[in-house]
């Protein structure tokens, strides 16, 4: 009875079967069935390489000429977000935009730093195909120094590098500048993330900036301090100081060094400055002993000594009594045939003694040299002179020269505390020279530097005491 049952349900299974699909509505045809299985999309959609800032919204296409039965993929790296129309993401800035047989646009609404720089559109047909979007996000740049201290500390001699780490997008591009100064070698700007300096030296020291621009947001700027550990160097601005006494006075030297020098001031042998009569001063790198009140005991050498743990260096600065060089004042073409009128001025704290002059005249080319005429002339005080000047002036009349040539003349001051050095040489000419003689013109402006093989012999120019040359000589050796 039951087995009848079971054959009785399976007939009218078969039998509604045949009446939900009739025969004559189903036609199998294995073309169509082939064509449609067998279709790939192919991508309308160009490939993207975007460059955002940062809360932008992005629209990434995949446009295809026929979905069919394919579905859209969408990933971004290695998370997919979108299968089809289903959202596999949490992210609700994701979205997708116009999903139809030709395809869709993933909408990525405030892009952020964190996200996938890399999208994947994927078509899931028989044969996947892939399009890839990529999204660059703008960055301002930043930067990282080294060292990260922002002092670098070198010594002299050494290669320096100074280093400057940009980061952002697009790459910033660096530049450095230096405060208040040029770069080494005399640039204004140097581009590239490192500044490299070979063989550092003093002048290097300073601060130096590095700025990082991308297009994006402002600059970032860093710098670093550069020291340079070098030995001291003395400079002397003024190795001649002139005063007489009840003066003020004031010996000076510039010292630069790092670490900072220890500067002392010596008397020669080694005797130090102590006492209030040396006012002992230091302005930036300027140091200086000040004597309100100059003694006769004050004139001499006196050495400025800057020391610190690399090395020493020593200046020399002479105090001196003795009148500065004469200025000869006339005018150097003579109205006279056989005589010229010389004038000329001192600076003096001391009242002149006496000056002497000594000239010649100036040979034709290959001619020798004639002897040197001395003349001397005592000191007579000008009328209506400030007693408080420094300043003195005299002339005296050169004669029995000889008419149209060319003459030369050295001039010297006396005071009580010795001789000067000797002025500029002087050339003038009498009455009518026209021609070359010594190879300067008789009508020319004829006052030149002091000349080196027609100079005066030293023993007339100083023919009392030593020079000074001698006396740092003397100095520097008693120091030894």
């Amino acid at each position: 009875m039951m087995s009848r049952v079971v054959w009785l349900l399976l007939a009218a299974a078969l039998l509604q079967a045949a009446v939900a699909y009739p025969e004559d509505e189903y036609i199998f045809d294995e073309e169509a069935e082939e064509t449609v299985s067998s279709h790939v999309p192919k991508f309308t959609s160009q490939p993207l390489d975007l460059a955002v800032k940062a809360g932008d919204t992005v629209a990434l296409p995949c446009r295809v000429d026929k979905l069919g039965d394919a579905v859209v993929v969408w990933r971004a790296g290695d998370q997919t977000l979108f299968t089809g129309d289903y959202k596999t993401t949490s992210d609700s800035r994701y979205s997708l935009q116009d999903p139809g047989q030709l395809g869709n646009s993933l909408v990525i609404a405030g892009v952020d730093q964190k996200d996938s720089p890399e999208y994947q559109c994927q078509i899931s047909s028989s044969t996947p195909i892939t399009l890839k979007h990529h999204v660059r996000i703008q960055v301002p740049p930043t930067i990282t120094v080294r060292p990260e201290s922002r002092i670098k500390v070198v010594e002299e001699g050494n290669e320096v590098v100074l280093e400057c780490i940009a980061s952002g997008f697009p790459v910033p591009i660096v530049t450095w500048t230096k405060k208040g100064d040029l770069l080494p070698y005399q640039e204004k700007k140097h581009t590239g993330k490192r500044l490299v300096i070979p063989a550092v030296k003093g002048a290097h020291v300073g601060d130096y900036f590095c700025t990082a621009e991308n297009g994006v947001g402002d600059p970032a700027t860093e710098h670093i301090r550069l020291e340079v550990n070098f030995p001291p160097h003395v400079e002397v601005a003024n190795d001649i100081v002139y005063t007489g006494a009840g003066h003020e006075a004031a010996v000076e030297c510039n010292v630069k060094g790092q670490p900072l020098p220890v500067v002392s001031w010596f008397r020669v042998k080694g005797t130090p400055l102590d006492g209030p009569h040396y006012q002992q001063y230091q302005e930036g790198y300027r140091y200086g002993v000040r004597i309100a009140s100059v003694r006769d005991e004050d004139l001499g050498v006196y050495n400025c000594q800057a020391e610190n743990a690399i090395g020493k260096d020593t200046g020399i600065v002479h105090l001196t009594g003795k009148p500065k060089p004469v200025k000869v004042l006339s005018d150097p073409n003579g109205n006279d045939k056989d005589m010229f009128n010389i004038r000329w001025s001192v600076e003096s704290y001391a009242e002149p003694i006496e000056y002497k002059i000594l000239y010649r005249k100036i040979q034709e080319a290959g001619e020798p040299d004639q002897d040197w005429n001395e003349l001397e002339v005592a000191y007579v005080a000008a009328p209506g002179r400030a007693e408080d000047s420094i300043v003195y002036s005299q002339k005296a009349m050169l004669k029995s020269l000889e008419s149209a040539a060319v003459y030369q003349a050295i001039v010297t001051a006396r005071n009580q505390y010795g001789w000067s050095e000797a002025s500029d040489t002087f050339r003038f000419s009498t009455l009518g020279a026209s021609g070359s003689a010594g190879g300067v013109r008789g009508g020319e402006a004829l006052v030149s530097e002091k000349p080196s093989g027609n100079s005066a012999p030293s023993s007339l120019l100083r023919p009392a005491g030593v020079g000074l040359l001698s006396a740092l000589l003397a100095a520097v050796v008693a120091l030894l």
